[in-house]
């Protein structure tokens, strides 16, 4: 079970627990998300952190922050940005659906029902960069798409799952994962 160490939203934390308790494919996420690997990332100033021991999603959140600034959007703050990432991954772990323009009122209306605290600015701010440079982020394409890395979609429970030939990919992005994250623990 994720802790409220790696996720401050309790609503967003509990969701994300019951979907990672539905299937073992999804349990295997959750350890990638928390399992600190050497990853390079930014902070939202620039700086770069080599090799850095980090948990993947912490840094995804750090670099997200550089390409939100970087792009001179507003900055939702680093605990916003994370929990809109992993609303966003119940989300497309659930649906299948990614962020896009045809997706972003219903992704961001499913965020804030879980969150109402977290502004419309600052999840589409975050979900269109992050849409706009998941090719810029090491793994970020794969992160992007996570129920197509895992081979898992369902509508609230998993409906299918494919083979654990997509574990590599699953083994890919958590390398990616924990890149980002050691970019946000340094940013803190």
């Amino acid at each position: 079970m994720i802790s409220e160490s790696y996720i401050r939203s309790s609503a967003i934390r509990a969701k994300f627990n019951e979907l990672l308790s539905s299937s073992a494919t999804f349990s295997k996420w959750e350890s990638n998300l928390v399992t600190k690997r050497s990853l390079t990332y930014h902070d939202d100033r620039g700086n770069v952190y080599k090799n850095a021991l980090v948990e993947p999603h912490f840094a995804l959140t750090s670099e997200l922050q550089y390409w939100i600034n970087r792009d001179g959007a507003q900055l939702p703050n680093w605990w916003d940005v994370c929990d809109i990432l992993i609303g966003y991954w119940i989300y497309n772990l659930t649906t299948g659906k990614t962020y896009s323009a045809t997706t972003e009122t219903d992704i961001s209306a499913y965020i804030r029902s879980l969150d109402s605290t977290l502004d419309e600015w600052k999840i589409q701010s975050t979900l269109a960069t992050f849409a706009r440079h998941a090719s810029d982020i090491q793994y970020g394409s794969y992160l992007f798409k996570p129920s197509a890395l895992i081979g898992s979609v369902g509508n609230g429970s998993v409906t299918a799952e494919k083979k654990k030939s997509n574990m590599k990919g699953l083994a890919i992005a958590a390398g990616l994962t924990t890149a980002l994250v050691a970019i946000s623990k340094a940013k803190r």
